[in-house]
């Protein structure tokens, strides 16, 4: 359990690892909540996105891009379309609903957050052991 609370306290101190640097202002309020319980540590999240890479080609969309379009908001046909004439490759659109990954003190702990759930995949993962967890809606 000790060692549970050292992983935390690491993770969260140190600064957030999205593009973005910060945490998405819709999902701040549920991971202050989650993270002020000594049983759960969120490990990454996004408050769902729409974005338009141009790619090379390569298939790895995320290291080999230009990001022509990234918005947390709805956005308009107009916005995309724009985006889309930007490419110079093969252009890649996406929508992307909420996603948080949640690190657990136990199994227990895991399965608190996954049966209320009414979301289709809930991705729970239990230290040290690393058992991802995935219950449908």
């Amino acid at each position: 359990m000790a060692a549970f609370a050292r992983r935390k306290a690491q993770r969260l101190a140190r600064p957030d690892p999205s593009r973005k640097r910060a945490l998405d202002a819709r999902a701040a309020e549920l991971l202050r909540l989650l993270n002020a319980r000594e049983r759960f540590c969120t490990a990454s999240s996004c408050d769902g996105r729409v974005t338009v890479t141009d790619t090379d080609g390569t298939g790895i969309q995320k290291k080999n891009c230009s990001w022509l379009l990234v918005t947390h908001d709805p956005c308009a046909k107009g916005d995309v379309m724009t985006a889309l004439e930007k490419a110079t490759g093969d252009a890649v659109f996406k929508f992307e609903p909420f996603v948080l990954h949640v690190l657990c003190r136990e199994l227990q702990d895991a399965q608190l957050l996954v049966k209320p759930s009414t979301m289709w995949h809930c991705s729970v993962t239990f230290l040290p052991l690393k058992i991802k967890v995935l219950a449908p809606g």
